[in-house]
């Protein structure tokens, strides 16, 4: 099973995955990614949950501004280190989830 990057789920919080499958292999573009949380994301996010978001096994690479837009509205609410506690991105490949944490501010 591969790494997911965060280590503590909070045990008082219920957890929620979001699968997201945009028929993509590259993703980018600050707009777009504010975008796709909006409409992929915030209709079915349920606040105080740990989250998990599964990107599609076809994804092969994320630019910074898309990172950067799609969690503007974590980074707005929370601190970074409320959002890599209780959120979770899961890739096929360890390396690209840890480069979609490492584009995040």
């Amino acid at each position: 099973m591969p790494k997911l990057f965060r280590k503590d789920f909070s045990p008082h919080m219920p957890n929620q995955t979001i699968p997201l499958f945009l028929g993509v292999s590259h993703l980018a573009g600050y707009q777009y990614g504010a975008q796709i949380f909006q409409d992929k994301i915030a209709p079915f996010y349920k606040p105080n949950t740990n989250l998990t978001i599964e990107f599609e096994d076809e994804l092969q690479a994320v630019a910074t501004g898309f990172v950067q837009g799609f969690f503007a509205h974590w980074v707005n609410t929370h601190s970074i280190n409320y959002i890599k506690r209780h959120i979770t991105i899961k890739t096929k490949n360890p390396k690209l989830t840890q480069n979609i944490w490492d584009k995040l501010y």
